[in-house]
């Protein structure tokens, strides 16, 4: 997802910073190519909390298993396919269309049942990008049945964790409708139940924040445990998933919510504090035992008490204060459609 992010973010920059993003994009490119094998399957996940030597073969190697997974496989493809479409990659579109078809058909051959919400998203965002890549049949014919099991499963699904892939449906949605304009009434329908029926009377719970309902009748999540907490990331899912649908409407009012959700995480929230480390005021350390701190970098977020109200502290402790690559990837992508729609 942060390689999507920033590919959502070169038509939102210019000069030094677009190719900034573009650079950072073309790493993320190559890793993801070279961490893919035979039969669809990737390394997905794995631990590294030593320093290496970085030499294969020697004691600090960490060994993973590569798996087979059809939401990293459409994932993978959809961050190929995106990638195709920019001159900057120009000289990698063979091998990014390549990788995308194989890691689709090896995913049609495989995958059982009709996979989750998730892996429907964005099977239907891969399909139809590698339909309006090469115009055979069966990528269309995926991506109008990927595009009904969506609807058929898509309803407000407030998240109890905190890792959420909100933005997906929306994702795909406008993707949809994009290759297949003279069919986009029932996923313009779903967009605009999902922004009128559920995040805009939700946000209004929240006032003045508003903020978007993260749990039943609660605006943050409920904790499954004492450990696993931070409410930023799914907020940020959120984000991009209300950007992309009012990008879609042409919401202003939707867009205007957007906006809030990015000022909430630089500041404007009830600690004056800013969630992006390095970036505005009394922003706090963060949990990297394992690294430096990093400017730009987002934890996985504020935390929230019995009462349903805000916490955040300066301690640096798991999880909430943990620093992952997909809060920022959220804000960067949520940010990059919010600017384009102000063009």
């Amino acid at each position: 997802m942060g390689v999507f992010a920033l590919l959502r973010a070169l038509d939102a920059t210019e000069g030094v910073l677009h190719g900034r993003v573009a650079d950072e994009a073309r790493w993320g490119l190559e890793y993801l190519l070279r961490v893919r094998f035979p039969q669809g399957r990737h390394i997905t996940w794995t631990k590294g909390r030593l320093y290496s030597d970085n030499v294969p073969g020697t004691a600090d190697d960490v060994v993973a298993q590569a798996v087979f997974d059809p939401f990293e496989n459409y994932l993978g493809a959809s961050v190929f396919l995106e990638a195709a479409r920019w001159q900057e990659f120009k000289d990698m579109k063979t091998a990014l269309l390549q990788a995308a078809r194989e890691d689709w058909e090896a995913t049609q051959r495989r995958a059982e049942g009709p996979g989750s919400l998730w892996e429907r998203a964005w099977g239907a965002y891969a399909s139809a990008r590698l339909y309006e890549c090469f115009g055979e049949a069966p990528f269309r014919e995926a991506a109008l049945h990927f595009a009904d099991g969506l609807l058929a499963s898509l309803e407000p699904r407030p998240r109890f964790f905190h890792a959420a892939f909100e933005e997906a449906p929306m994702i795909a949605l406008r993707q949809l409708c994009r290759t297949f304009p003279e069919q986009s009434g029932p996923w313009k329908a779903a967009a605009r139940a999902y922004m009128d029926d559920f995040i805009k009377p939700g946000c209004r719970q929240s006032a003045p924040y508003d903020l978007p309902p993260m749990g039943i009748d609660r605006t943050f999540p409920v904790w499954a445990d004492h450990v696993f907490h931070g409410a930023g990331m799914v907020q940020l899912s959120f984000t991009w998933a209300m950007a992309e649908a009012s990008a879609l409407l042409e919401d202003r009012e939707g867009m205007d919510l957007v906006r809030r959700q990015l000022e909430w995480t630089l500041g404007r929230n009830p600690f004056c504090s800013s969630f992006m480390y390095g970036i505005g005021y009394n922003y706090a350390p963060n949990f990297v035992y394992c690294s430096h701190h990093t400017l730009g970098a987002i934890p996985v977020g504020i935390d929230s008490l019995h009462d349903d109200l805000p916490f955040w502290n300066g301690t640096a402790s798991a999880t909430a204060h943990e620093v992952w690559v997909e809060p920022v990837g959220r804000f960067v992508g949520a940010l990059a459609t919010f600017l384009n729609s102000e063009k």
